[in-house]
Order: structure tokens, then sequence, then C-alpha cells
């Protein structure tokens, strides 16, 4: 229901996609988005400190 709450709301706004983060290793939450139409658009490591990163999946979805 949010995922397509955010799409309709961006399309309002006449944004041409919508991005989000993922932990690599959620495979089930890689499944949920992926099937929702979005694709990995790049890899990215983020520095949260005291020695913990988060090591992620920037992904997308072009809106029609």
């Amino acid at each position: 229901f949010m995922l397509k709450h955010i799409e309709a709301r961006a399309g309002a706004l006449g944004r041409p996609l919508i991005m989000l983060t993922v932990n690599k290793h959620n495979a089930r939450s890689l499944e949920v988005y992926r099937h929702a139409g979005f694709t990995v658009r790049e890899e990215a490591v983020f520095d949260i400190g005291n020695g913990f990163v988060m090591d992620d999946y920037v992904m997308e979805k072009r809106l029609a």
C-alpha cells in the first residue's frame, strides 16, 4: 500500500523515478522491491560509525 501511495505522489509531483536503499543481504525485501518493478542502480557502503557500515543496494523505479 505504501509503495503505491509513494508512486502516486511522486507521479503527481512530476518526478520521473523513485529511489530507495536496501541491505544487500535482505533477500525478502529485495524480492518484494524487484517484484514491484525496482532495479538495482548501484551499490553503496555507508559508514554509520563505531566500526559499523551499511552495505546496501540503491534501487530505483522509473515511473510512467
